[in-house]
């Protein structure tokens, strides 16, 4: 789901006994996929949001109740529920048998998330934005417009091409740095022959990026590996499975170094 995604993704597993119910109506600051398993539950789902899009940085004080009446979805073994971040929502098992559903919470980030990680970085290129707002002129008559000025000035110097690329490898790097990384590879590595066709291993977060120099650099969760045209060609490959021989002259020892950094399982 992360790899579809792009961000991402937490998984809970409820196990409710019979005749019981779990949280109290309130909404999730997440999207969430509900895949019920074994027997039935039942949910009320609200119409609407009483806070539009939250995130984890919304206050919640517990005490918001929802309005109006609540739409009634039993599921049963098989089916699934999509629940909005902020739809309020709850759920009861009847007597007699216990409920098994899955969660699965998408964990995207918001533009006030992607925006504070874009502006860290700007701040070590931007002159603009490291210039010091002029407080002490706040007292004077044309204050407003000044600081209005100011934080467009600003607000421009970051939407450019340059920063949404950069915002786009930023929100790649931190899906990659932010999940753990599941190599597929044992204590010890087997040595990888010509004619074994491999494939980019489903457990690591990767993704290519250009370099400094205008190439193209293979990153993921703990290094990178700078990409010539041929490794470019080579990892294209690799993205079904392919072989060493069948890819060509110097592949193997490129395998070989995907295979040492756990990026690379057997098909």
């Amino acid at each position: 789901m992360e790899k579809l995604f792009l961000h991402g993704v937490q998984s809970n597993i409820y196990l409710t006994p019979p005749a019981a119910k779990g949280f109290r109506p309130h909404f999730d600051s997440h999207d969430v996929l509900v895949l019920q398993v074994s027997g039935r539950k039942t949910w009320r789902v609200w119409d609407g949001q009483p806070i539009p899009h939250p995130t984890r940085n919304t206050p919640w004080d517990g005490q918001t109740q929802p309005m109006g009446e609540p739409n009634i979805v039993v599921l049963e073994p098989g089916d699934a529920l999509y629940i909005p971040r902020g739809v309020m929502h709850d759920a009861s098992t009847e007597p007699g048998k216990a409920s098994l559903h899955i969660t699965l919470g998408f964990l995207e980030s918001s533009w006030a998330d992607a925006l504070r990680k874009l502006l860290d970085g700007e701040e070590q290129q931007n002159i603009a934005l490291r210039e010091a707002v002029p407080t002490w002129r706040l007292t004077e008559p044309d204050a407003m417009q000044g600081m209005l000025d100011g934080l467009r000035d600003r607000l421009d110097s970051i939407a450019g091409q340059a920063q949404a690329e950069r915002l786009s490898m930023i929100l790649l790097d931190t899906l990659a740095h932010d999940r753990q990384p599941l190599p597929a590879r044992g204590l010890f590595l087997v040595p990888l022959a010509e004619g074994a066709v491999m494939r980019l291993a489903d457990g690591m977060h990767h993704h290519v990026a250009v370099a400094a120099d205008g190439g193209a650099v293979l990153r993921w969760t703990s290094g990178e590996i700078p990409l010539g045209e041929a490794e470019q060609g080579w990892l294209d490959a690799l993205t079904e499975g392919a072989s060493a021989d069948t890819l060509g002259e110097g592949a193997l020892d490129f395998m070989q170094r995907l295979q040492r950094n756990g990026l690379l399982e057997a098909v």
